[in-house]
């Protein structure tokens, strides 16, 4: 992960950060972080059946779809 920390005196508005325009004439110090994609392609979240197959085992057990679906319906068996 990369970081850059800037330290300067805004002079006018950034267009881009338009929550920086209160501190306008203020010393400010910005910190840019580097994010890492998440899984899957074009950084979209992959799909459960994805992230399943890059887990060790199945820590959902053969019935999580059954169940995930009971409780998204409110119904317990």
């Amino acid at each position: 992960m990369n970081a850059l920390r800037i330290r300067k005196k805004l002079d006018s508005p950034i267009p881009e950060l338009p929550e920086l325009t209160p501190m306008i004439g203020e010393v400010v110090e910005i910190i840019v972080v580097e994010e890492t994609a998440p899984a899957g392609e074009n950084g979209c979240i992959p799909s459960l059946e994805q992230l399943r197959s890059e887990l060790p085992g199945d820590p959902f057990g053969s019935d999580f779809e059954t169940t995930l679906r009971e409780w998204r319906t409110g119904y317990h068996a």
